[in-house]
């Protein structure tokens, strides 16, 4: 099964992929005018019937007490546009400090350098947890039923 990590800014969308559901790749980072989703869906639309992703994980940005962000309404919107774009499964990952953790994977680069990647690599995080989350869950699940 084949998964795209999605990490939406005003102005760019961070996209990664797993071919496998157990590993994460950063693959690019979309740019489109300021809060123009409907130009990202339409960039985004070409990757999607290339990779045919079967789950879309967008990450939720909410505040470090966990409660909503304005970021968190807009991606409410995104996934709604993603599903009814697309008719994927769209399932949203907490993405608290992905973009924290992508520059210090990025550290040592030259700003201009980091910047480029620093969308896609947090999509790859926002991904990786999503993907490690499930693992966990799938874990779990035949531990119980071998006990039962």
């Amino acid at each position: 099964m084949t998964y795209f990590g999605l990490d939406l800014g005003t102005k760019s969308l961070g996209v990664a992929i797993s071919y496998s559901g157990v590993l994460a790749t950063n693959l690019l980072t979309i740019h489109f005018s300021g809060g123009d989703y409907l130009e990202a869906i339409k960039r985004l639309k070409p990757l999607i019937l290339e990779y045919q992703p079967q789950i879309l994980v967008l990450g939720e940005p909410k505040h470090m007490s966990g409660e909503e962000s304005i970021g968190t309404s807009r991606s409410a919107e995104f996934k709604k546009l993603l599903e009814e774009t697309f008719q994927l499964k769209v399932e949203l990952e907490d993405e608290r400090l992905s973009t924290v953790e992508s520059l210090s994977y990025l550290q040592g680069l030259q700003p201009k350098k980091k910047k480029a990647l620093v969308d896609n690599v947090a999509a790859m995080i926002i991904l990786q947890k999503y993907l490690d989350k499930k693992s966990e869950e799938n874990k779990n699940v035949s531990s119980n039923t071998i006990n039962h």
